[in-house]
C-alpha cells in the first residue's frame, strides 16, 4: 500500500486497503485514535459534533476513521504531504 501512496495511484491503494486494514485495525489503534480525537475537541480543533460523530464510527463496526488516519499517515510517511507542523518527511 505504501508503493500505491507514493505513486498517487488511488486505485492500486483501494485495492491494497482491506489488507491494511486487516493488519492495523484493533481496539488499541481505535482507542488512540478516540483519545485524539478528545484531544483535538479539547483544544478546540474540532467542534463537539464531529468529535461525537468520530466516537461513534470507532466504536462501530464502521472503519472510516481508522481508514482515514492509515491513508493520512502512510502519506505523511512517504512525504508525499506535510506534516500538521509543516515538515516533508524523507526517506
Amino acid at each position: 500500500m505504501r508503493s500505491a501512496v507514493v505513486d498517487d495511484d488511488a486505485e492500486e491503494v483501494q485495492l491494497a486497503l482491506p489488507a491494511a486494514l486487516a493488519q492495523v485495525d484493533n481496539a488499541v489503534v481505535r482507542a488512540d485514535l478516540a483519545r485524539a480525537v478528545l484531544a483535538l475537541r479539547d483544544a478546540g480543533r474540532v467542534s463537539d459534533e464531529v468529535a461525537a460523530a468520530a466516537l461513534l464510527d470507532l466504536d462501530s463496526e464502521a472503519d472510516c476513521l481508522v481508514r482515514e488516519a492509515l491513508i493520512a499517515a502512510l502519506a505523511v510517511d512517504c512525504g508525499a504531504v506535510r506534516t500538521p507542523s509543516g515538515l516533508v518527511l524523507i526517506g
